[in-house]
């Protein structure tokens, strides 16, 4: 035997040698990890549920995993890899899967209904990465400039977006993560926030607080609107618990803790600039608050002095964050403000019917079949919720114990939700709507915060009883009474909506007829439920309704590791070159996008490529470079206004512009591509799609022609200056 192997035997059996000094010890780790899991248990049951939930979230977020529909933009800059990165893609591909049934199983089908999302606010945030510098407050290539801080989901890098925490995946982690961060924020941070609500709303309740977050956030009208109405009710949640805290706290470090919570909450609720959702969900949220306070009397206790104090901290959060934000998009929320469509647009409900509303129920059909172009039934605008609302009403009206369930906050919003409903289906005068602010919402829109008011009304009915005692047989009889008005009124609304949409025609089984058979069972399943509400069942109605809530939106959406960057496609480098070399004589020139698909517009795509288009889509109005082509202002109603903006050639020789309105919320601009005026304005060059138009024509220089898909650029006979 060797010295050397004689050594390392005798160090091996040495008892003098300690662990530390060998370098590494397995049972180490294995200790440490004991210890974690044993402190575990004696955390709250609050600790342990929100802490699951967010480590979930940086799971998906670290494996890029996310919902956006963003395949069906990307086939424009890589058609080859665009469907390539659905998360079930490898199955598929062993399958050999091209069924639509089968992708939408799979969760690898792209939604087209979804296009403010993956052709719109998708492509605004991926034009801030190509724009030089990145993240900027005004994106120059958007036209004349658009200032991005009006859109809550696009990254800025700016002192307001401290209140924007759905971007920040994109300001930390790059567009890849960054879309991942996007698109589950907003339910995980809903989630959080409507639990802590709840808790506040049903004490000493586990169960209840955990049901209706869940009920909320896996419904099919958020999900539907890709989680943007969850990350707005998310912001009004919070408010709702930093208020509510603020007010309960006896201690002035909590108090102040709490108004911080409450003020950047505020900001950020506010910041969503979307009176439709915030209007109704004011209403809501100061309900449950009022209501909270009522009934466990919160304010006795604490001291005037520390109230103000906090109260006034709260207000000063609030303003000064929200100033902030207010100070760098004034001009521009005048410009919207005052824009015809929607800054002017006024409303006074009566816009929505009761079949449209609680015909939620057969969102599994109709979120998949109803036609994309309809104005108010669309695949997104039929979504709902399951609302059990008439359920609650006839209870209260037939039940004893019903009325004992409910308190002060469900008699609070049990007379909201019913006045809700009436304005999605009455006209309402309009110095009322305008008095209440409601004429900035459509009745439709109302059915978020309906939505809401159902389920914790709802929740209300499954609390434990507070004198628990055996049903007499009057009170067997008032509960069949109100399981039969449940099922009589969701007989009628079936009906009605198969008068109005057909959504059961006789090709597809259990269809046909004024009643189809689909609707029969469906109305006894809601019956069903209707029973187990009034009865308090929790466990069986929670299982019931999660089957369904799963079957109706739970596979609505894609699921997708992430996507084909815009920075490795042809398109994006030619772009690039010509952007380059224009920077390098000193302009900033124009680009003209015309032909290609209504979505999303060539206009987007080109920003998103690091090009200045004159069109695309406007979320503000930008008067000063539409009136630069329409000098006598004939046009003005028609582009002062958000909008999706297309152009359209006119031949060489044609010396007019002209503007048109499809709808609200589009744009037709009609000119030739060298128009005196569009070459005022520094138009220099040209992408088309498939149709090259007059282009061809000899005065235009063709500097490239995609391999992949029949993109142009031309240079437009225009000088330098």
């Amino acid at each position: 035997m060797s010295l050397a192997w004689a050594t390392r035997g005798k160090m091996r059996a040495s008892p003098l040698m300690s662990p530390c000094t060998t370098g590494s010890d397995p049972v180490a780790p294995r200790n440490r990890v004991a210890k974690v899991l044993a402190w575990v248990p004696r955390l709250s049951f609050r600790v342990r549920l929100l802490g699951a939930v967010w480590l979930l979230f940086a799971a998906l977020v670290a494996m890029r995993i996310h919902g956006s529909s963003i395949a069906l933009s990307a086939k424009l800059w890589a058609p080859q890899q665009a469907d390539n990165h659905y998360l079930a893609q490898p199955i598929l591909k062993a399958l050999h899967g091209r069924a639509p049934w089968l992708r939408d199983l799979l969760m690898a089908k792209s939604q087209a209904i979804r296009s403010d999302e993956w052709a719109i606010s998708t492509m605004w945030s991926l034009a801030q990465f190509t724009h030089h510098p990145r993240f900027p407050v005004r994106n120059t290539n958007i036209a004349d400039g658009q200032n991005m801080l009006l859109i809550s989901w696009v990254p800025v890098l700016h002192p307001a977006s401290l209140v924007r925490p759905v971007t920040w995946g994109y300001l930390l982690f790059g567009s890849q993560a960054g879309l991942a961060w996007l698109w589950w924020f907003s339910p995980f941070f809903c989630f959080t926030m409507l639990y802590l609500a709840l808790e506040i709303v049903f004490p000493r309740q586990r169960f209840l607080p955990l049901l209706g977050a869940f009920w909320f956030c896996a419904s099919a009208y958020p999900i539907c609107w890709s989680h943007f109405p969850a990350y707005t009710v998310g912001f009004a949640a919070m408010v709702m618990v930093g208020v509510h805290h603020l007010i309960a706290a006896r201690s002035l470090p909590r108090a102040l803790l709490a108004a911080l919570v409450a003020g950047y909450a505020a900001a950020g609720f506010m910041m969503q600039l979307y009176p439709p959702w915030m209007v109704p969900l004011a209403y809501t949220f100061t309900a449950m608050l009022v209501g909270v306070i009522v009934r466990d009397r919160t304010w006795r206790g604490v001291s005037p002095r520390q109230l103000t104090l906090t109260g006034a901290f709260a207000a000063s959060v609030a303003v000064g964050l929200f100033g902030c934000f207010l100070l760098a998009v004034w001009p521009e929320l005048q410009a919207l403000a005052s824009s015809a469509y929607p800054g002017r647009r006024r409303l006074n409900g009566g816009d929505y019917t009761l079949a449209q509303l609680f015909g939620a129920v057969y969102n599994f059909r109709t979120t998949r079949t109803a036609p994309i172009g309809s104005a108010v039934f669309n695949a997104s605008e039929s979504s709902g919720f399951f609302l059990f609302l008439p359920t609650v009403l006839f209870a209260v009206l037939l039940f004893t114990r019903a009325r004992r369930r409910l308190d002060p906050v469900g008699w609070a919003l049990l007379g909201l939700g019913i006045i809700h409903v009436l304005y999605c289906r009455f006209h309402f005068p309009h110095w009322l709507a305008d008095f209440m602010l409601w004429s900035h919402t459509q009745g439709f829109r109302s059915q978020l915060a309906i939505g809401l008011v159902s389920i914790v009304l709802s929740l209300s009915l499954l609390r434990p009883d507070p004198a628990p005692k055996r049903l007499t047989l009057r009170e067997w009889l008032a509960a069949f009474g109100v399981v039969l008005a449940t099922a009589g009124f969701y007989l009628w609304i079936g009906a009605s909506l198969q008068h109005i949409r057909n959504v059961f025609p006789k090709t597809v089984p259990f269809g046909g007829g004024r009643i189809p058979v689909a609707m029969q069972l469906v109305t006894l399943l809601i019956a069903l439920q209707a029973l187990l509400l009034v009865l308090g069942k929790r466990r069986i109605f929670a299982g019931l309704l999660t089957a369904e809530l799963l079957v109706t939106a739970g596979n609505f959406n894609p699921l997708s590791v992430g996507f084909p960057p815009v920075e490795a496609s042809p398109l994006y480098k030619a772009v690039q070159q010509v952007v380059e070399d224009d920077r390098a004589i000193g302009l900033d020139s124009l680009w003209l996008a015309s032909g290609g698909p209504p979505e999303p517009l060539i206009g987007t795509i080109l920003s998103t490529m690091g090009g200045r288009s004159l069109t695309g889509v406007h979320f503000h109005p930008q008067l000063s470079l539409w009136r630069a082509l329409d000098p006598s202002d004939a046009f003005g109603p028609i582009y002062n206004r958000y909008a999706e903006i297309a152009y359209f050639q006119l031949p060489l020789a044609d010396d007019h512009i002209k503007f048109k309105n499809p709808n609200d919320g589009s744009m037709n601009v009609y000119a030739s591509p060298i128009h005196p005026l569009l070459r005022r304005l520094g138009v220099r060059y040209a992408l088309t799609y498939a149709k090259d138009g007059s282009l061809t024509q000899p005065p235009s220089v063709r500097l490239y022609s995609g391999t992949d898909k029949p993109f142009r650029i031309w240079r437009l006979p225009y000088e330098n200056d």
